[in-house]
Order: C-alpha cells, then sequence, then structure tokens
C-alpha cells in the first residue's frame, strides 16, 4: 500500500488531514455504501476508491464533498445533489464529484487531525502518523455534534524533539513490530509520561 489520501476536516476555518480515531469499531463516519454506490478503487494512493471533505458548522460535523468511483458506474444523488463527471470536475483526479453535498453525519467517536505537514516524517504507505504535523487536534463528537476539542500539539513537539533517533527516522523497527510507535521491550518516547490512546492506535 502506498500513501493514502486522507479525509480533509474543515475546523475553524482551517484545513486538517485525518491521521486516526479512538474506536477503529467505528472508523468510518460516513460510507457511500450506505447511498447505494459501491465504490472501487482507481489509484494505489486511495485504496477505498474514495474520500472526503467534512467540515464542522455550528459545532455539527457536516459531509460537504465527496470524490468517488463507483465500481458498477451508480451514482445516484446523495442529499439532493448529483456528481460532476470527471472531465466536468475542477482540479481533475479521475473521480466523480459529489460538491456542496452539506450533509450532516451522526458520527459519534474521537479522532486525530493534523496540519502543517512536515515532509521530512513522510512514510510512503498508510495514512501519515501524527508527528509528521505541526499543529494536532483531538475532536469528540456524539452523533455529529462536537463535544470537546483538546490540541495536542506542544505533545507532538516534544514528540518531534525527543532524544530517540529511531522514532525519528521511524524505518526498521516499525518494518519488524508493524507497530509505528513501538520502541522494543515496551519502552515508550515518553517515558514516564502516560501514553496518549491515539500513540497507540
Amino acid at each position: 500500500m502506498t500513501a493514502q489520501q486522507p479525509d480533509i476536516y474543515i475546523y475553524k476555518g482551517q484545513h486538517y488531514s485525518y491521521i486516526t480515531e479512538k474506536d477503529k469499531r467505528k472508523a468510518t463516519s460516513f460510507h457511500p455504501n450506505s447511498y447505494g454506490i459501491t465504490p472501487a478503487s482507481i489509484c494505489s494512493n486511495c485504496s477505498s476508491g474514495y474520500f472526503c471533505e467534512f467540515e464542522v458548522i455550528n459545532d455539527k460535523l457536516v459531509l460537504q464533498t465527496l470524490q468517488i468511483n463507483s465500481k458498477d458506474n451508480t451514482y445516484p444523488a446523495i442529499n439532493g445533489v448529483l456528481p460532476l463527471a470527471p472531465n466536468d470536475a475542477p482540479g481533475y483526479t479521475g473521480y466523480h464529484v459529489y460538491k456542496d453535498l452539506q450533509l450532516p453525519v451522526a458520527y459519534t467517536n474521537s479522532l486525530i487531525i493534523g496540519n502543517g505537514f512536515l515532509s521530512k516524517y513522510y512514510i510512503h504507505t498508510g495514512f501519515q502518523h501524527a508527528w509528521a504535523y505541526r499543529n494536532v487536534l483531538e475532536l469528540t463528537f456524539k452523533e455529529g455534534q462536537l463535544m470537546g476539542q483538546c490540541d495536542h500539539s506542544s505533545l507532538i513537539e516534544q514528540l518531534q524533539h525527543e532524544k530517540c533517533q529511531e522514532l525519528l527516522t521511524y524505518t526498521e523497527n516499525w518494518i519488524n513490530t508493524r507497530h509505528p510507535f513501538r520502541m522494543g521491550r515496551g519502552r515508550s518516547f515518553f517515558g514516564f509520561m502516560k501514553t496518549p490512546w491515539w500513540i497507540k492506535a
């Protein structure tokens, strides 16, 4: 798997990339199958076959844009909106594009989002790690209502400056264990600090 296209979350006018979610059993805040579309991948950087742009408006989570490829070329209206064909959509991506959906999403979970990507921490597989961003937020929702926000940016800055060089290069240990935050023998680069859930995600 190559690096994946993350969903985008607009919060207080800023664009953030999806990083991870607390409860993976609830990891889908929106799925096109619920609207009669079976997505199919057309590019290795989007294995799901679709990606979304959400926005928090008046403390409610709303799906604004959906870019998708349908397995059987079926593209029904979603919330009264029909998609633009790939050649008609601005900034051609090869996907059909549903714009201005304004579809409320009844999402209950906590998610980690980030912006200010630092290319030196880029990995060419899956989603980028939390420490690859300057600004990292945790948003908690209940039935689509924003219940709380926590700014983890200072913790991320500490993480980025840890003396453990093996963390920053992330290579051999991550590949061997398939766990991007494990340091071996149960050690944590947070030392005596309690490891946040999203470090374990």
